[in-house]
């Protein structure tokens, strides 16, 4: 090797190392800021509203989050949602005993919100299970979680 090559050597090595540590550096921390950003969507669950019927006069609407819908030991449970005309509506936690004849369900919590997405009242139910009566919009949703 000449004594240009070396010194060529001797001077670039520290710049390209240096360089090169830093493109690591750099493109490592992207890498990381990026898996941790993909997996996190992976497991975020947004809600997933499915219109499930609505009053003859058509000035409530009922949706059911299908993301939500799981199995609490032998029953099922989901969030709902009630819309009315005027623009307020109600999430609640519901619970189902699909294995009862007739069906019930129960409520577990509750949130009303104004028509401009403020909270209005929210708490937990105590209520007990209820049947479930025909040719009702609960009847419907009911019908429909206990498909899943």
């Amino acid at each position: 090797m000449s004594n240009s090559s070396q010194l060529a050597v001797i001077v670039i090595y520290p710049i390209l190392e240096t360089t090169f540590d830093y493109f690591c550096e750099i493109f490592l921390k992207k890498l990381i800021v990026l898996l941790l950003v993909s997996s996190a969507t992976m497991f975020a669950s947004a809600a997933n509203w499915v219109f499930i019927s609505s009053t003859f006069d058509k000035k409530t609407y009922s949706y059911v989050d299908t993301e939500s819908i799981s199995t609490q030991g032998i029953y099922k449970q989901a969030f709902s949602k009630i819309v009315t005309s005027e623009g307020y509506y109600f999430i609640a936690l519901n619970s189902y005993d699909c294995k009862s004849n007739p069906k019930r369900v129960k409520n577990t919590y509750l949130a009303g919100y104004n028509s401009d997405g403020s909270v209005k009242a929210s708490g937990s139910t105590n209520n007990s299970f209820n049947p479930v009566l025909p040719e009702t919009i609960a009847k419907t949703e009911t019908d429909f979680v206990c498909s899943f």
